[in-house]
């Protein structure tokens, strides 16, 4: 386990605003949202993203928070020790930032742990795809490295398929689940020669 404080080089960021400011605008068709999203609203979130977002300012809000990496897995930490263990698992396209507002809420009554699923945010990228069992397999092992054997899980999106194979691998480890944004097509009860699939 590794303590982690995010940092992005200002190359990084630099080169984000020179693409940003680079964007080659499409001819507007219709300036309504009957076709997509109309170029000049497109137009201004772009240009806010490239000359306005302060991400300094939020890097240093969100490193107010313990975070570490434990096998290339990312997450934050934040509630109170020794309270129950609640695991959140973002969806997709998403990430732990997810969370941000909620933390405050929970902070009180869990001990929170917050991770970046494998390749998004500031978790590794696996080698080969995961899917949500392996995925489940590697949160399960953060968990343990956390010392926490016992905990509640929450996911939405593809974090509730992550969460359902946690708790079906894991049922004695997973005191209760809560799935939220609950894909049409999600996983259920598979065998166990089927997690992998």
């Amino acid at each position: 386990m590794t303590p982690f404080t995010i940092d992005v080089p200002q190359a990084e960021l630099d080169e984000l605003r020179a693409r940003l400011r680079a964007t080659r605008w499409p001819d507007a068709v219709v300036d309504d949202w009957s076709q997509g999203t109309p170029p000049a609203d497109l137009r201004r979130l772009v240009e806010f993203w490239a000359d306005e977002y302060d991400w300094r300012a939020a890097e240093a809000r969100l490193n107010v928070f313990d975070q570490v990496k434990v096998d290339g897995v990312h997450a934050l930490r934040a509630g109170t020790p020794g309270a129950t263990p609640l695991l959140l698992i973002h969806g997709w396209p998403d990430g732990f930032v997810r969370f941000e507002r909620a933390i405050r809420f929970l902070a009180a009554r869990f001990d929170l742990v917050i991770p970046s699923i494998p390749g998004y945010g500031f978790s590794d990228r696996p080698p080969t795809a995961l899917g949500p069992a392996g995925v489940a397999r590697q949160f399960a092992q953060l968990m343990t490295a956390l010392g926490l054997e016992r905990f509640g899980v929450h996911g939405a999106d593809i974090g509730s398929q992550i969460a359902e194979q946690l708790t079906l691998q894991h049922p004695e480890r997973v005191i209760g689940l809560h799935l939220g944004d609950v894909p049409l097509r999600r996983l259920r009860a598979l065998p166990p020669d089927q997690l992998d699939a």
